[in-house]
This record gives structure tokens, sequence and C-alpha cells, in this order.
């Protein structure tokens, strides 16, 4: 009885560092994967947070619009060179919504004052800077009827969105 006491003690002494090596091994290499995807989510929520955009429309006509982006943030707001701003414009009965890419930016200009550069060569908006955006719909749009309710999105390259509404 003495010898059998001792194998089974071995055999179950080796199963519990097996199964302990295994559940090691997974962990640490869970966590080989898991820490840069928890980073990068993490630097993603942070950038969010430091952009905040603020829209205003200031004119709405039957094929174009001209609104008013403010960065009310801390990150600059890049315009051109791969960063993707993109606006939406949703219009008409029923509700027809339409991806516009191609934009003019007509004024950046420091917010609450008459400072302006040239959007040219100033394509960003920095923080406590406005852009004065001009939008056209895409040429297979219907106009924008008088009384129709315009709603238009930004969506920046940080993947942050601000909206608003106007009626023409």
């Amino acid at each position: 009885m003495g010898f059998s006491v001792t194998i089974s003690s071995a055999i179950i002494l080796i199963s519990l560092v097996a199964v302990g090596g295994t559940v090691s091994g997974a962990l640490l290499y869970a966590s080989f994967i898991i820490i840069p995807e928890v980073n990068m989510y993490v630097e993603t929520q942070r950038t969010m947070l430091d952009i905040q955009l603020d829209l205003s429309i200031e004119s709405i006509n039957k094929s174009s619009c001209v609104i008013n982006v403010s960065n009310t943030g801390s990150r600059t707001l890049f315009m051109e060179g791969g960063h993707n701003n993109t606006i939406i414009i949703s219009y008409g009965s029923p509700w027809s919504p339409f991806l516009v890419e191609d934009y003019d930016v007509l004024e950046i200009k420091v917010s609450g004052t008459n400072s302006t550069f040239d959007p040219n060569s100033h394509r960003y908006i920095n923080p406590g800077e406005e852009a004065r955006i001009e939008i056209y719909t895409p040429s297979y749009a219907p106009e924008i009827q008088l009384d129709d309710t315009v709603i238009v999105v930004f969506a920046s390259h940080y993947g942050v969105s601000t909206q608003a509404e106007g009626v023409r």
C-alpha cells in the first residue's frame, strides 16, 4: 500500500505541474498579445477625448452648403495629406444621405476674431480655430428644396464626428 501511494502522489504532482505550466504559458502568451492591443485602444480613446468639434450651418442653397467647423479640443485637425475627413449631407423626403469627400475650405480663422489664415497654406485647424467650408451635393443628388431639413455630419480622420441641422 505504501508504494502505490507514492506513485499516485507522483502522478498527481506531475499533472499539477503540467497544468500549471500550461496555464502560465497561456497567460504569458495572451499578455504579449493583449497588452499591445489594450495600449492601442487606450491611445485611440485618449485621442478621441482630445478632439472636440462643433459644427454650425451658415447657409444652405439648392446644391451646396456653407458650414463652420470649430476645433475646441486640444489636438490639431488636419484637412489634407492622407487625413480623410468625411462630410455627410442628408435631406429630402424620404431622407437621402450623400457622402461628400470633396469640399472647399473657404477660410480658416481664429475663433471669435477676424484673423484669418490662407487655407491653401494653413490646411489644418488648430485648437481655438475654425474653418469655413463649402460642400457641394453630388451631381446625381436632387436639389435641396425650400423648407427641406438638412442634416450635415462632419466625421474627422480621428473618428470623432459632429453634426448640425438646418432648413433651407
